[in-house]
């Protein structure tokens, strides 16, 4: 019941459905549970990422393209960078590989500090049907924002940096409507497949 109320209050703030966030052991838990459980992704297809995105999500990237027959992508992160720059930078990352089906983007970067525009590189990739996945380890209580403003389908974020919560919190958000494209983790039965707890496994 205490971490169904904790639930609860933390979809509130974050502007979702308790339905639609599901508390995890932290940001890396939450990414590399969206990005090795994204179904839609096929051979031939590809996943991109930029230069700032955090290594270990890079590397869960990696995997996933590996694991599907999917090519990788990446993007340099112009320098100096400004927002059009940016925004410019992933267009033509997008342009010049068509065949991208999923997008990793770092809202704040813990190497430069830089916030992404993410909620318009998002609308970009959709019009292209790429999904984006969004880091929101090092913004989550660091930035004014709630998850709707993103307008991201899938989300992942840490409590314990500029929440102040225990170390090891962290939480996973999928909107309602595309549940159904990120599996179950590691054939979880604990909660039924209609519910999103099922794609965490915390222990």
């Amino acid at each position: 019941p205490g971490g169904e109320a904790i639930r609860a209050l933390l979809a509130q703030h974050a502007g979702v459905q308790v339905g639609e966030l599901a508390v995890t052991r932290g940001a890396t838990e939450s990414l590399q549970n969206l990005i090795g459980n994204y179904r839609p992704l096929k051979a031939g297809d590809a996943v991109m990422y930029g230069n700032l995105d955090y290594g270990s999500m890079q590397y869960a990237m990696d995997a996933l393209a590996q694991q599907r027959g999917a090519s990788v992508a990446r993007v340099t992160i112009p320098e100096p960078a400004t927002t059009q720059r940016v925004i410019d930078t992933y267009e033509e990352a997008l342009r010049s590989h068509p065949r991208t089906r999923l997008l990793l983007l770092t809202h704040v970067s813990h190497r430069t500090g830089l916030v992404i525009p993410v909620r318009e590189i998002v609308r970009m990739a959709r019009r292209r049907n790429v999904d984006v996945i969004v880091d929101i380890a090092q913004s989550w209580g660091q930035l004014d924002f709630r998850i709707p403003d993103l307008e991201a389908d899938f989300v992942g974020a840490n409590l314990h940096k500029w929440i102040g919560a225990p170390l090891g919190t962290g939480f996973l958000y999928i909107r309602q409507s595309r549940l159904q494209d990120i599996g179950i983790h590691m054939g979880n039965r604990d909660h039924p497949a209609d519910d999103i707890r099922s794609r965490v496994l915390s222990g």
